[in-house]
């Protein structure tokens, strides 16, 4: 029985580690920000907590400065 999918899925839901990795801060960075309200979007899917690259890329942008 094979152990892998036969095609890569890209996971919908990314974990603090790979959100902070993909926004380019330290994982401490976001945990704090999460506890302080400052941070990008997240679900809790029971004790976990997940971003969505949408969600992710909301936030980044809203900031967004044009010189």
């Amino acid at each position: 029985m094979p152990t892998e999918a036969p095609h890569p899925i890209e996971p919908r839901y990314l974990d603090t580690a790979d959100a902070a990795w993909y926004l380019g801060l330290a994982k401490h960075t976001l945990e704090c920000w999460r506890s302080a309200g400052i941070g990008p979007a997240y679900s809790r899917l029971g004790r976990l907590i997940r971003y969505t690259k949408d969600d992710l890329k909301a936030w980044a942008d809203r900031d967004r400065v044009a010189s």
